[in-house]
């Protein structure tokens, strides 16, 4: 995965913090995984053991971006790794790309922060419902 077009990069895989976390792994052993990244920071390469990664196997893990020019924890939505590159690397060498991709940018909101729930508004009905 290379986030240098998104101006981000990643966190040390070996922090115990914002490091690399397996999820949830189909087929797979924990064992079978290894991580690292690139010395630029902007790619994190996921290696996978010989012979153990098969049709309908999967993996989800978590690993922390950050942006380049803000280089310090805090939460990264989604929308910000939009158009990062995932390249794999196949057993016979070949390769295929792919994009990350959201549904569609979401706008945050000032009462929430997460742009789901206007919390003032909601009040008002609310208080306005009981009258």
């Amino acid at each position: 995965m290379n986030l240098m077009n998104e101006d981000m990069h990643f966190s040390n895989p070996t922090s115990p913090t914002t490091g690399f976390k397996i999820g949830t792994l189909h087929g797979l052993a924990p064992a079978d995984v290894t991580v690292s990244r690139s010395l630029d920071l902007a790619s994190l390469t996921l290696t996978f053991a010989p012979g153990s990664f098969a049709a309908g196997d999967f993996i989800t893990f978590a690993n922390f971006a950050f942006p380049i020019l803000l280089p310090v924890q805090f939460e990264v939505d989604a929308d910000r790794v939009r158009g990062g590159q995932v390249v794999v690397t196949l057993s016979d060498n070949s390769t295929r790309t792919g994009t990350f991709f959201v549904e569609r940018l979401e706008r945050v909101n000032n009462f929430t922060g997460a742009g789901l729930v206007n919390a003032d508004a909601a009040t008002r009905k609310h208080s306005h419902d009981r009258d």
